[in-house]
């Protein structure tokens, strides 16, 4: 492989010929990618003053363009985030088998309304000064968010009533009433209903306290919001004793739910309040359930992504909430980098400032160098094909799974999956030319 601009993937007995800035991808033998390294190492066309038919054929199918400029990097010197990540409870009424933050057990905590409205306060005017035309607020957490309700509508109401225009979004399981949903529907104006599937699965899955299922629970919900034609999309999470079914859950949910889009994140847990790293044949196994599930979307009309794999951009970071993007702030009044870092014990990771009734302080220092943290990692990708797409990955999934070095066992999952999506598109290109 040559990076950055060019990378030579080994194919069977040829290799893909990739331009990730120019998104150009096309199949070749050694000799023709000798001469597009020979090409982009020097941007000369008298190196290829002795293959004259090559040289044609990369003007015709535009290789010999100059790249674009890469996308920007983060700006390490300014934070002024226009979005913020409202955690706003640590309470759940689940109890999934792979919660991260070990949702509802011990440590409950609630987001103090005062300390939420001085972030929305925050990026609005954030907004203003950056001449946007609106900012966004997301109640998230590491419990239900809705279990928060009260505050969660005073704070919809509040960040609605500022000079600047709001959008606002939840991330949800789905486990509330038909009142609750239409007032959602009326004050939200995007959902994410955490769901894994069909009834088997969801059960499994994501059960009531005590183990009782909950998919009629979320189902209702999902028929209220489906009906009223409001615009949801659904997050699966997939344990790898439920791979082989992905498929069959991805069909479910296109044929049963109005949902736009669907994301797919496989977890690797080991308990509740942890995340695991994936083994090789796990992975394989992931991605070959997600390309079949993939083609059953598709068949739908409806998109399935998972986040690692997406070849369809470049990126300068996996994430920008990190880097400045957004203000996360959790139950115990910590600013951090990540919506996972709830507040509950052993899960303060990435915390640079703190938010309490007098104002939100910033550690600059701390901040900083989280950032250039996070950066610094993704140096080490430049030989991987990947490295515009999944951009140096999940800071968070890589610090349990490698002690935040890489590469690790996601990183096989992103490029296995990125690979076939990147060759299904050629096949598509070459399937349309005369």
């Amino acid at each position: 492989m040559r990076g950055k601009s060019l990378y030579l993937i080994p194919f069977q007995t040829k290799y893909l010929i990739y331009r990730p800035l120019i998104g150009l991808l096309f199949l070749g033998n050694g000799a023709m990618a000798e001469c597009a390294q020979r090409f982009c190492d020097t941007r000369e066309r008298g190196v290829l003053a002795d293959e004259p038919d090559v040289l044609e054929f990369f003007d015709s199918i535009g290789f010999t363009k100059a790249d674009p400029p890469e996308p920007p990097e983060p700006n390490l010197k300014e934070f002024c985030p226009t979005s913020a990540a409202l955690l706003m409870s640590n309470r759940c009424n689940l109890r999934c088998i792979y919660c991260y933050a070990n949702g509802g057990e011990t440590n409950d905590l609630d987001l103090d309304p005062a300390v939420a409205r001085l972030a929305i306060d925050m990026v609005c005017e954030n907004a203003q000064r950056s001449g946007r035309d609106h900012f966004s607020v997301t109640f998230h957490g590491g419990g239900e968010p809705t279990m928060h309700w009260n505050a969660m509508r005073e704070l919809a109401d509040y960040a609605r009533q500022k000079p600047l225009r709001s959008l606002l979004h939840i991330v949800t399981n789905g486990c509330w009433g038909e009142e609750h949903g239409k007032w959602l529907m009326d004050r939200i104006n995007g959902m994410t209903i955490s769901m894994d599937g069909a009834a088997e699965t969801q059960n499994r899955q994501r059960p009531l306290p005590g183990g009782s299922p909950s998919f009629e629970r979320v189902m209702r919900s999902v028929r209220q919001l489906t009906k009223a034609g409001y615009p949801f999309n659904i997050r699966m999470t997939v344990i790898p004793e439920r791979f082989e079914r992905l498929p069959e859950d991805v069909r479910f949910l296109c044929e049963e739910t109005g949902c736009r889009e669907i994301q797919a994140e496989p977890a690797f847990f080991q308990s509740r309040g942890a995340h695991g790293q994936a083994f090789r044949k796990q992975g394989e196994r992931f991605v070959r359930a997600f390309l079949d599930a993939r083609e059953i979307a598709g068949e739908h009309g409806k998109i399935l992504y998972y986040s690692g794999a997406r070849p369809e951009g470049v990126y300068s970071a996996f994430c920008l909430a990190p880097l400045g993007e957004s203000l996360t702030v959790n139950p115990l009044g910590q600013v951090t980098g990540c919506y996972e870092t709830t507040g509950r014990d052993g899960q303060c990771g990435g915390v640079f400032g703190h938010a309490d009734k007098t104002g939100i302080y910033i550690d600059e220092e701390a901040r900083i160098r989280q950032m250039r943290e996070i950066l610094h990692r993704r140096d080490r990708c430049t030989e991987c094909f990947c490295y515009y797409h999944c951009a140096g990955d999940c800071f968070t999934r890589g610090i349990p799974a490698a002690d935040g070095e890489w590469p690790y066992n996601r990183c096989e999952i992103n490029r296995a999956l990125t690979l076939e999506l990147l060759l299904r598109k050629l096949e598509r290109s070459t399937r349309s030319q005369p």
